[in-house]
């Protein structure tokens, strides 16, 4: 009799942004004997990084099945989230916890019987109906950048705050981004500085990005989809998504300082995966490229040419610990208040590296 083939393990990920992207073929290439599938999930608005997130994995060829869901719950109607809230109230109150979690799956999938979840954080619902069966069900939490080293607060109106503590202590999601998540306890969290996380209450931590013989592998996989070669600039500059009330008024004024900073340099603006302004209009010089291309497989390429943040960020801690790296601040009034703390904060945890702040003229 021939020998059939094993059937591989069913397994079930997440992802939203490039950078969870890059982690998440780290976790794929590390459970071979798991048959993947994926969900790409909408976020900040921004439904052109689901399509070309979900053509990645699929070019990848490490995806059985791959989903895109074009929708955010944030962003849903007060009426829809009170529908919402009440439902998530009345399955936890009858007892029927992972019931509704699995209705969750079920919904972009319709099959739950996987044997390991990869959710890419506890901020989503999808993610969450994962991580509530870790107990179970062997769960995998990714890496989600300063959040994670830093104590950077994220702001909700009053409804979204009440609803979000709400849900967080009855341990079912935790939109609202506190510490301490209740299933964090169960999962094994994947992190490129497993020392400097701020949370220690994980089951488990690997570091990422670290097997030699694993990285052979990560690395053919990245030079196939991105196909990147070196940097042929002056400057690079990592932008961020805007954080003044005004649209792409610190955009605006970050564009205009590096054309006078930087006049005659040819620059590269490597812009935030949400960011979609045009740094580059009016000027020969300057170029914007690479924005689905996670900045940490750019650092490599980067060469000689000068290192610019737009707005401090984990990235930083990616350098060699001697690169000297500028990183821009904005006057805080014309920021949004929580601006300055998450600027200090996150400037802290990237002290190793030698920074130098630059002030920008309001």
């Amino acid at each position: 009799m021939e020998n059939l083939p094993v059937k591989k393990k069913k397994a079930l990920a997440e992802i939203t942004h490039p950078y969870k992207f890059i982690q998440l073929v780290w976790v794929v290439l590390s459970y071979p004997e798991h048959e993947w599938d994926v969900l790409i999930r909408y976020a900040d608005g921004q439904s052109e990084i689901v399509r070309e997130l979900a053509d990645l994995c699929r070019k990848t060829g490490l995806f059985h099945d791959v989903r895109e869901m074009n929708r955010s719950g944030l962003g849903a109607s007060s009426f829809s989230k009170m529908k919402e809230m009440a439902k998530v109230l009345f399955y936890v109150f009858t007892f029927r916890r992972e019931k509704y979690c699995r209705k969750l799956i079920a919904q972009e999938f319709g099959d739950t019987k996987y044997q390991l979840f990869c959710a890419e954080t506890s901020f989503s619902f999808f993610g969450c109906a994962m991580m509530n069966q870790s107990r179970k069900i062997p769960t995998i939490l990714l890496e989600d950048g300063s959040w994670e080293y830093a104590d950077v607060r994220t702001y909700f109106g009053m409804a979204d705050r009440i609803a979000g503590t709400i849900l967080f202590r009855l341990k079912v999601v935790n939109f609202i981004t506190k510490k301490n998540f209740y299933w964090n306890r169960y999962c094994l969290k994947y992190a490129t500085r497993p020392e400097l996380l701020i949370e220690k209450d994980f089951r488990k931590v690997r570091r990422l990005f670290s097997n030699k013989e694993l990285m052979v592998r990560f690395n053919a996989v990245m030079k196939d989809i991105y196909r990147l070669e070196e940097l042929d600039y002056d400057v690079v500059a990592f932008t961020s998504v805007s954080l003044s009330p005004g649209k792409y008024s610190d955009n605006q004024l970050f564009k205009e300082w590096m054309e006078k900073r930087y006049a005659g340099k040819r620059i590269l603006y490597k812009n935030h995966p949400m960011d979609s302004f045009d740094y580059s209009g009016g000027s020969e010089n300057a170029d914007c490229k690479y924005k689905m291309v996670p900045g940490e497989l750019l650092i490599r390429l980067i060469g000689g040419a000068e290192v610019v943040f737009m707005f401090p960020s984990t990235m930083m801690l990616s350098f060699p610990k001697d690169r000297k790296i500028k990183a821009v601040h904005f006057n805080p009034k014309i920021m949004i208040p929580e601006y300055q703390q998450g600027f200090e904060e996150t400037l802290r945890m990237c002290k190793r590296c030698e920074i130098q702040t630059v002030e920008i003229p309001s």
